[in-house]
């Protein structure tokens, strides 16, 4: 089972004070060594230090409620709303766009005297006009298909919502997670540092130590008191980012997060002896990346992410708007019917044909055609752009990932064993005088500083992890 880095901390509640200095020191060197930095006789098959030990259920539990999270925000988050708001309104554009303009009715009267007004006289005229244009050139069906275009880019903006939503209720939640583990290691040392101050206090009480140990004993734990007040401001706004996201009250709690136990399984073994570079060279990456390979992921997103699709989608409509502009130089025709009566003669009935006369097709509807074509070829320009930043963006992404893995590996390997070694050390030095209580001091500001890191990487490895699935368009871990 995965054993925290200070799993043995959260028992630690000594009670020295009062005690005389031999035995103060004596307890001080014997629980620091021997709980709070224990190491397994087995270093290379010792189980590596992730977060909180947790049961198969109680993990699962902590995955889905993520999960929840996240499909609660999908279904409230006003952003989404937003989007699936405009996809609807651009759906609701195709049939108006695609039909014939309304038949015109007119009534009208001609001759009428002035002098005798009225309704009798021979010469006055009654009409009744039906007018209607049709547009031989197809106008209509191709403003119908430009906005069907548009609203299947549309389609894709809600998808884009969906992906950029998704990853920043992650992210806050992440960042939650890191909070409180940070916020756990921060008073876990401090509750050491308290327990140092008052065997320092004692020892200089005694006249068998100096009142500058006291006081920097005192120091270190006012530093790690201002610490845990800047991550609980933190906490504040991480969790007002989430519930924000959410679209609830901001201070609704969320209990325990914790980063999954697949993704921290996938940035760092159970094993110490599981943790593998790709070579002894200075430098060098971890080894056995769960990741699939860059290009693959480059490919991926070039050919699924819906931020590009969406751009396909209008370049397509800008090709339907060429096609446009090339029909509006075809004149559309109006016919008139028209109905007419008269006193003291037969009714008769007319018909006409008008047609426009392009005189200015050159300079309107011809740089029409040239706008239309032009914009599509900057489109296209820019799709290829957007597609080599996405691919840009992916390797940058992927290079974050295996950066917070290898320094994982790093702090796994290396870093947290040793520092915790040298704790051990200048604190049996420090009880058998041969060093000083600033470098002891020293050590345990380390170790927090390392452990804390630690969490900051797992944290930063998660949260890029969920940049990655945005960008690419799905989860990229296997």
């Amino acid at each position: 089972m995965p054993v925290h880095p200070i799993e043995s901390q959260d028992r630690f509640t000594p009670r020295w004070f009062g005690h005389s200095w031999s035995t103060v020191v004596a307890a001080t060197a014997a629980m620091i060594v021997a709980t709070a930095f224990r190491q397994p006789a087995n270093a290379q098959n010792a189980p590596m230090n992730h977060w909180p030990a947790e049961t198969a259920a109680k993990s699962a539990q902590r995955h889905a409620e993520l999960s929840a999270l996240v499909e609660q925000a999908l279904t409230a988050n006003p952003t989404i709303r937003a989007a699936e708001n405009g996809r609807t309104a651009a759906r609701a554009r195709i049939g108006p766009a695609g039909a014939w303009a309304d038949p015109v009715l007119g009534v009208g009267l001609t001759d009428l005297p002035i002098s005798h007004p009225g309704f009798y006289d021979s010469f006055t005229q009654k009409t009744v006009r039906v007018t209607q244009t049709i547009p031989i050139s197809g106008v209509p069906a191709a403003r119908g298909r430009v906005e069907a275009r548009e609203a299947t880019a549309a389609d894709y903006r809600v998808q884009v919502a969906r992906l950029e939503v998704t990853q920043q209720v992650k992210d806050a939640y992440y960042d939650l997670a890191f909070v409180d583990k940070a916020l756990t290691i921060a008073r876990q040392n401090h509750d050491v540092l308290v327990e140092l101050e008052k065997a320092a206090t004692a020892h200089y009480g005694a006249g068998t130590g100096t009142q500058q140990e006291a006081l920097k004993a005192g120091i270190e734990a006012a530093r790690l008191a201002d610490e845990a007040v800047a991550l609980t401001e933190q906490r504040l706004a991480a969790l007002a980012r989430l519930n924000a996201l959410l679209d609830r009250p901001s201070e609704t709690p969320v209990e325990s997060p914790t980063v999954p136990a697949a993704i921290t399984r996938a940035a760092v073994p159970d094993s110490v002896g599981e943790v593998l570079f790709v070579s002894p060279a200075l430098g060098a990456a971890a080894a056995n990346s769960p990741l699939p390979p860059l290009a693959d992921l480059e490919d991926a997103a070039v050919s699924q992410s819906p931020m590009l699709q969406e751009h396909n989608e209008m370049i397509s409509a800008d090709a339907e708007r060429v096609q446009l502009a090339r029909k509006e130089r075809i004149p559309d025709i109006d016919f008139s019917l028209e109905y007419d009566q008269r006193n003291r003669f037969p009714d008769f009935v007319s018909a006409m044909v008008s047609l426009p006369i392009p005189i200015h097709s050159g300079r309107k509807q011809g740089q029409m055609v040239a706008e239309a074509r032009w914009q599509l070829a900057a489109d296209e320009a820019q799709h290829h752009a957007t597609a080599n930043d996405i691919r840009a963006t992916v390797a940058s992404q992927y290079a974050d990932v295996e950066r917070a893995r290898t320094q994982l590996a790093l702090y796994a390997r290396a870093i947290l064993p040793q520092a915790r070694a040298s704790l051990a050390s200048s604190t049996a030095g420090y009880q058998g005088g041969r060093a000083d209580f600033a470098t002891m001091l020293l050590a345990q500001a380390n170790v927090f500083e390392y452990e804390t890191d630690y969490y900051r990487a797992l944290t930063d490895y998660a949260k890029g992890l969920a940049q990655l699935d945005r960008t690419v368009g799905k989860e990229v871990l296997p």
